[in-house]
């Protein structure tokens, strides 16, 4: 039964790994939210925040 179990959890990580992959594919980003990059999630969140305070400048 323990080779069940964590064959289970084997397939269960892989559909994970593979749901992030073809959510990043689906949206062309490499980073989707802050759990791919955290620190890039933040330069992304900073320079969106910029281009948006200029649209509204403008």
């Amino acid at each position: 039964m323990q080779v069940n179990n964590e064959s289970t959890s084997l397939i269960g990580q892989i559909q994970e790994r593979q749901n992030s992959l073809l959510e990043k594919l689906a949206s062309g980003k490499q980073v989707n939210d802050a759990t791919d990059g955290a620190a890039a999630q933040q330069i992304i969140d900073r320079l969106t925040s910029e281009v948006e305070g200029s649209r509204q400048a403008v």
